[in-house]
């Protein structure tokens, strides 16, 4: 037995020193590799959204709610529900972000004086670029404090970025592609993941992200509205950005805000 663990070993031993042998021939061949680098926004896109959004922490002898989330707008609602208190959370993109700003929406104030007997309590949790599938990870959190309503603002941004990678196996992956025997043994023969889906099968994942946040909300018997969104997804680009230094693009979009399609023709 003890010949046999000897053996195994020697043999790891053996495959270790020649893997270190052929990266240091080929290194001196070749030299060394160029870097490569992680996508950008990495840890806001992939790693950030397997976090929770908020954080119980107790504040002047009361317990409550902080966001913890880089970047995203600033709440605080209490760990324990109040009565009379309807509590309604805001999922989405950048579009709901605004409602963290309660001042600015006043969607709170408009509620309380619509509903009497009622004081109604927003809790903003838009994150800008968010797709449905971050989105529904944030709705699987917000079923856990309490809501009394959600609404959902999604769509926009169904384009924007490769859906989910595993962030500890892409990072490996990432830190082994250092090595220049194993970077060229994977571009040869490791088919690349196709990154860019096709509008249908965005679609489609949007269509089952959607139909997975509506299950989960009616095993709570929790409330939830879906909302249209002020540009459809048909007619977003799929890459570029606004011509802003172009005078006559900006000339007709002032003319369109002020006075609406026939000012800009």
């Amino acid at each position: 037995m003890r010949s046999k663990i000897l053996s195994s070993l020697g043999s790891i031993l053996l495959f270790i020193v020649l893997l270190g042998a052929g990266e240091w021939a080929l290194r001196l061949k070749y030299g060394p590799l160029a870097p490569e680098s992680l996508p950008d926004d990495f840890k806001y896109y992939f790693e950030d959204i397997y976090k929770d959004m908020f954080r119980k922490e107790q504040v002047d002898g009361r317990w409550v709610y902080r966001t913890a989330r880089e970047r995203a707008p600033k709440q605080e609602f209490p760990a324990i529900k109040p009565e009379n208190v309807f509590r309604v959370f805001v999922i989405g993109g950048s579009v709901a972000m605004p409602f963290s700003d309660h001042a600015k929406t006043r969607l709170g104030e408009f509620l309380t004086s619509a509903v009497t007997g009622k004081k109604f309590e927003i809790v903003g949790c838009g994150m800008g670029k968010y797709d449905s599938y971050r989105e529904s990870l944030v709705q699987r959190e917000v079923l856990g404090h309490g809501p009394d309503l959600i609404i959902l603002l999604s769509g926009n941004n169904e384009y924007a970025t490769p859906v989910k990678v595993n962030p500890a196996l892409y990072k490996l992956n990432f830190n082994l592609r250092r090595s220049r025997l194993y970077r060229g043994v994977q571009d040869k023969f490791v088919p690349k993941r196709r990154v860019q889906l096709s509008i249908g099968e965005r679609l489609a994942m949007f269509e089952e992200n959607l139909k997975s946040m509506i299950a989960r909300a009616q095993a709570r018997h929790v409330p939830m509205v879906l909302c249209t969104l002020p540009v459809n997804f048909r007619d977003i680009c799929s890459e570029g950005n606004s011509p802003l230094g172009n005078p006559d693009f900006n000339a007709g979009w002032i003319a369109f805000e002020k006075n609406g399609p026939t000012a800009a023709m």
